[in-house]
């Protein structure tokens, strides 16, 4: 089962009678964790993540942003249009291409904005010029 079911270890054991057991990797994650930062406003949240976007995307990295609404993942795929940061968007509205969606999200340079349960146990592809 996919990892992220490890978060919902309770539900899984008071609905369905089961138990979660987490299973090590194949390979070290290789993922990266960021300070967080604090952002006073929301309109400033939302400056920050896309500057950070604008940053990685200009190191030609792949980028999965994910949202915990799709009405999240508008605002930012508005905010990313705005900047000229060219992006694919993955939630409920786009359901007929998760699958193309997922498969491109790690080609170089990709942008990816997903809310969080979409695309959830489907493997992402790193390309291997990444």
């Amino acid at each position: 089962m996919t990892g992220t079911a490890s978060s919902a270890t309770r539900e899984f054991r008071s609905v369905y009678g089961t138990r979660v057991k987490v299973l090590p990797t194949n390979k070290p994650i290789q993922q990266f964790e960021y300070l967080i930062q604090v952002a006073p406003t929301e309109e400033a949240k939302w400056e920050l993540v896309v500057q950070q976007i604008r940053e990685i995307h200009e190191q030609r990295r792949p980028i999965l942003v994910g949202t915990r609404s799709i009405a999240k993942s508008e605002v930012l795929s508005k905010l990313l249009t705005d900047s000229g940061i060219a992006h694919c968007v993955l939630n409920a509205n786009h359901i007929e291409r998760e699958a193309e969606i997922v498969s491109m999200a790690g080609v170089m340079a990709n942008v990816t904005v997903a809310t969080n349960m979409a695309g959830r146990g489907t493997d992402i592809q790193i390309t291997d010029e990444v």
